[in-house]
């Protein structure tokens, strides 16, 4: 009987960290603007900034929903990725010269800095890859 207990505990706890399996997968943020520059450069990547603040609602919904949706995840290993906190210096900064007028903000560069698509609010599973694919062929 305590060899049956044990296998159930066993499978439920395999279930529970298999079935997270992707949930705990994140973006990998560059630590700084620079930095996700220099590494787009190096791996011929775009480069993707969020725009955010840590009082921002919308912000926090965009990083727990689509910006941790395994597809998402997925597809951004093949960007640059780096989020600009809009109330510090280097992030107003930046807000200021991609004219960011609203957060969650995301825009999507070239490693020259060229805008080549952006959005503003949280958006769909669907609707962020159609960004990252619009993105894409504009490179």
């Amino acid at each position: 009987m305590q060899n049956l207990i044990r296998l159930l505990a066993v499978g439920v706890l395999a279930l529970a960290v298999l079935g997270c399996g992707h949930k705990g997968s994140k973006i990998a943020w560059a630590p700084t603007f620079a930095s996700a520059v220099e590494q787009a450069k190096a791996k011929n990547q775009l480069v993707m900034v969020k725009f955010y603040a840590d009082w921002c609602g919308p912000c926090h919904e965009l990083e727990e929903t689509t910006l941790s949706d395994p597809d998402v995840v997925q597809r951004m290993g093949q960007l640059s990725a780096f989020k600009a906190d809009v109330d510090s210096p280097a992030g107003a900064k930046l807000a200021e010269k991609y004219k960011v007028s609203g957060i969650p903000a995301v825009v999507f560069m070239k490693p020259d800095g060229a805008e080549l698509a952006r959005f503003v609010g949280v958006v769909s599973v669907p609707e962020f890859l159609g960004f990252v694919k619009t993105a894409s062929e504009k490179a």
